[in-house]
């Protein structure tokens, strides 16, 4: 069902498409701030991957997806100087 359009691009209402999920909180503060648990659970949930946990929260995680508290401290101390 079409309801209207936005610069000549219709949108209408789709049956599986209900919310808007937007990981990780963006624009919320520094992300390397994050608490890192919160972030391996961003993570575990799908909304973030290792690599962007990695690179953009300063998160290093283990094989088995918990926080590997050494290497994200000196993820986090490296980015606080730069």
């Amino acid at each position: 069902m079409e309801i209207g359009s936005a610069e000549g691009m219709p949108f209408g209402i789709s049956p599986t498409f209900d919310r808007v999920v937007f990981p990780a909180r963006g624009r919320l503060g520094d992300p390397h701030k994050r608490p890192a648990a919160k972030v391996a659970e961003d993570v575990a949930l799908g909304l973030v991957s290792a690599k962007a946990a990695r690179e953009l929260y300063g998160v290093a995680l283990t094989a088995d997806g918990a926080v590997d508290e050494a290497e994200t401290a000196r993820l986090r101390v490296k980015v606080a100087a730069e």
